[in-house]
């Protein structure tokens, strides 16, 4: 394969009329999004040149996926954009993006438009150019190869800026291949879709269904806010696959959604972005005791997920590993002195080789050659550094151990502490702040000094950060502890 276009070329020829894709309010054939991708794709193409970002400003529908595959047939890595993150957020994304065309939809076209007031670029409602022939000799002409980007996903930066996160087809086609294959996924399945189209778990949804043919239903967002409406959703449309965010499991669990609904025709629950509560996952097990439980593990950096463990029927324990690596990878841990470390029970950092590794970060090269560099114990094997901890259990399977530096998971977002010490410090009559997560209550704590009052602070945050991202308690300070050299004692902070 050379793109991930032949997946849905190939699902439409063997069954057009079957359903592709569905939201709240529509649902479109494969034979649809094919056509209406094809049309996209060649509109773009005659306006962008081929590897020339396009940003799509939408939430998810079945829409912004003709934009996305549109945005593909145009030989165009597509980024898909938070409609919700503040103005300064968007606009250092778009400086770091430079994208050459915006898409957006009838629904969001306004706000687009306000949005993007003040840039070079005019978004477009992406229904108003699919109805336009496509130019076969054009799409013929930029179609991707295995080595082009196909998407740009943006995650936290320590610097406070965003980075944006290139995978090619390659590295998309060769996991979920794997996926799919390991899971059992088929034509039959029907996929429910939690995460956003800008967070990578949407990945494994959307290619899955487009290489086995599945219907892939779109959950929307305000759902997971009303339990009775998503288990409505769940069972009414017969789902047998849920590949989400740990936290949108232990909304369900905490809900008590299963003493409502029990969607039983679920056969397959992959589980990722954060370390699943065991006590919730019995919640789900029990509810599910026919469905598979597998624990996924990865950074957008490495396609979506490079290590899995499905939940034995026996298991009672408190520590659920992230398993073994997916055939296209290879998983192992470097001490500090980039020693290899096999032995059970040692922690060291997880690094990742193999042919799922991102492209880069767009237009960021130094960024890119420090984080994706060669592999010590095989010199000209390009490898990224997680910096995550992790340690072999007796069985040798891998466990996750925590952060090697302030990078969190938290509601199922990746964040970098850093982003936000960065934002609260560029706020006036702030002079510091540190930033501390505390993993067992999964609360952000900010600390910071200076005269600026702490609701005003928080204001500000809430203009500058999307809402995962503002901390759930800031405690203004006289004065930073330090430590021996100087630097903020994080740990007498955590004793406050």
């Amino acid at each position: 394969m050379e793109n991930v276009l032949e997946w849905l070329e190939s699902s439409a020829h063997r069954d057009a009329c079957a359903v592709a894709v569905s939201d709240a309010e529509t649902s479109i054939t494969f034979a649809q999004l094919l056509d209406r991708a094809r049309n996209v794709g060649s509109f773009l193409a005659a306006h962008v040149a081929p590897g020339r970002p396009v940003a799509l400003y939408l939430e998810k529908s079945c829409d912004a996926l003709c934009g996305m595959l549109g945005a593909a047939y145009a030989g165009c890595p597509y980024s898909v954009i938070d409609v919700r993150q503040p103005a300064a957020r968007l606009d250092s994304i778009l400086a770091s993006l430079d994208p050459g065309f915006v898409l957006t939809d009838r629904a969001f076209a306004q706000l687009a438009g306000e949005a993007f007031e003040h840039t070079e670029y005019a978004p477009t409602p992406v229904e108003e150019v699919w109805d336009e022939p496509a130019d076969d000799d054009l799409l013929a002409a930029v179609r991707p190869s295995r080595e082009s980007a196909l998407y740009i996903n943006f995650t936290s930066g320590s610097t406070g800026t965003p980075k944006g996160v290139m995978v090619s087809h390659g590295s998309v086609i060769d996991f979920i291949g794997h996926f799919t294959d390991l899971f059992g996924f088929s034509s039959s399945d029907v996929i429910a879709n939690q995460a956003p189209f800008d967070f990578d778990v949407s990945v494994k949804d959307i290619y899955s269904g487009l290489a086995v043919g599945a219907a892939v239903h779109l959950i929307p967002r305000e759902y997971f806010s009303v339990p009775v409406q998503l288990m409505d959703f769940l069972c009414d449309r017969n789902v047998t696959v849920c590949t989400w965010a740990v936290s949108a499991m232990c909304f369900v669990s905490t809900m008590n959604g299963f003493d409502y609904r029990c969607p039983d025709t679920v056969r397959l629950v992959a589980f990722s972005g954060e370390v699943m509560p065991p006590k919730h996952l019995a919640k789900w097990r029990a509810a599910l005791p026919q469905a598979r439980f597998v624990n996924v593990y990865g950074p957008t950096e490495v396609t979506c997920n490079c290590t899995y463990w499905e939940v034995p029927a026996s298991f009672d324990g408190d520590v659920l590993p992230v398993g073994r690596p997916f055939p296209h990878a290879k998983v192992f841990l470097l001490d500090e002195d980039d020693r290899l470390v096999d032995q059970a029970g040692v922690q060291a950092q997880i690094c990742v080789a193999g042919s799922g590794l991102a492209l880069g970060y767009v237009n960021d090269p130094a960024r890119t050659a420090e984080a994706f560099c060669d592999n010590p114990i095989q010199p000209g094997e390009r490898m990224y550094r997680t910096g995550d901890l992790g340690y072999y259990d007796e069985a040798g399977d891998l466990v996750y151990a925590g952060r090697a530096d302030h990078q969190i998971k938290h509601l199922g977002q990746r964040i970098e502490l850093g982003e936000i010490e960065a934002v609260a410090q560029e706020c006036p009559g702030v002079s510091r702040a540190c930033c501390l997560y505390n993993e067992k209550r999964k609360r952000i704590l900010l600390f910071y000094v200076g005269e600026r009052s702490k609701d005003e602070l928080v204001a500000y945050l809430h203009d500058k950060l999307p809402s995962y991202m503002v901390p759930n308690k800031t405690t203004q300070l006289d004065q930073m502890p330090l430590n021996k050299n100087g630097k903020i004692d994080r740990a007498a902070l955590a004793q406050l």
